[in-house]
């Protein structure tokens, strides 16, 4: 390994240029972007998703306090008052996930990813294609103006509830502390990618996990960047022949022959998206008492190890087994179950809905 290490040393070294700093780029021209605009795509495979993708200015800058994690956690929050119960009791999206995706050295994208239901995605085509009429109705309410909603509800907020970055600060920590191995050949890869960023040395292995400092300008300063004014919407299905509702005219992208079609943002979607919140049924998270502060495990001496699981309790119906965690001592707990049933694998159809 020395030896190795000599040799890399030995042929970087003589090209000063290849041991200066990776290129960042400073600034985007934001003129030719196409932001402000609802790009529907058909897909191969079946299922429906609405996408909203906000230009940021790159965030791994700011590994101490990490704004976009802390406004993931918000969005994504599955609790009462939230975006995902709101839309998910309204059965019109199927799971809601969002979070920051670096594109580039300098360039990144925050997501809100809403995978819809058949009656979501009815809701949602109807109101894209009448606003090409300029129509909008009520219909964008049901999803992409719930999603704004929600971000209005943020950015009126006065001050964040403590408990709130005290939460995300521990499911880091926990995430961090009791991570899962991974194959060798992975996390060498993804640890050589982490150190083209602009981390310090020491705290290359937690800088992108861990939160350590508070600062509300900073989440507010990336709040004012998550508008529609930029942003683009995307809208992916297999099919959009809803009601006999089309596009007009579909281009086709260059290197897949993807299906697309791009239309601007019209100026009431926009009037819409500013208004402030009136759903009730959407409001912060309040405390989780579910979220732990001691981790520690009760370690019991033991001779040797149980190979196997034990039977706790067998019904006709059910089977129930148990296995202690007797060598790791780890606080996880892990519930997996089984479901037997000749219905799964009745025919090719069955087997693919029961995947």
């Amino acid at each position: 390994m020395v030896s190795r290490q000599s040799s890399l040393f030995q042929s970087f070294r003589g090209d000063p240029t290849r041991l200066e700093c990776v290129h960042h780029i400073g600034s985007i021209d934001r003129s030719n972007t196409p932001l402000q605009t609802i790009v529907l795509a058909k897909t191969i495979m079946d299922f429906q998703l609405v996408e909203f993708q906000f230009q940021l200015k790159p965030q791994n800058y700011h590994f101490r306090t990490k704004p976009a994690h802390y406004i993931a956690h918000l969005i994504g929050h599955e609790g009462p008052g939230s975006l995902h119960s709101y839309l998910k009791q309204k059965g019109l999206i199927i799971r809601l996930s969002c979070g920051n995706q670096p594109q580039a050295r300098g360039i990144d994208f925050f997501k809100i990813s809403c995978f819809l239901t058949p009656a979501g995605f009815s809701k949602l085509i109807h109101a894209f294609c009448c606003a090409m009429s300029h129509t909008l109705a009520e219909r964008y309410q049901e999803v992409v103006l719930a999603v704004c909603k929600y971000l209005n509800i943020l950015r009126s907020t006065e001050t964040f509830p403590e408990h709130l970055w005290h939460e995300t600060q521990i499911l880091a920590e926990t995430r961090f502390n009791y991570a899962e191995k991974r194959a060798s050949d992975s996390y060498a890869s993804a640890l050589s990618e982490i150190m083209s960023k602009p981390y310090p040395p020491e705290l290359l292995l937690s800088a992108g996990s861990l939160l350590w400092d508070w600062d509300e300008t900073l989440v507010r300063r990336t709040l004012a960047e998550i508008v529609p004014e930029n942003s683009r919407i995307l809208l992916m299905a297999r099919d959009f022949t809803i009601a006999d509702l089309e596009p007009p005219q579909w281009d086709a992208e260059r290197w897949y022959k993807t299906q697309y079609h791009v239309q601007r943002m019209d100026d009431a979607f926009l009037t819409a998206s500013r208004q402030p919140n009136d759903l009730p049924e959407l409001f912060l998270p309040p405390q989780n008492d579910f979220i732990p502060d001691d981790l520690s495990v009760e370690k019991l001496e033991v001779e040797k190890p149980e190979p196997c699981p034990t039977l706790v309790r067998k019904t006709p119906l059910a089977t129930l087994w148990h296995k202690k965690d007797d060598q790791f001592w780890v606080p996880k707990a892990n519930v997996i179950l089984y479901l037997r049933t000749p219905l799964a694998g009745l025919t090719p159809r069955h087997s693919v809905l029961t995947r």
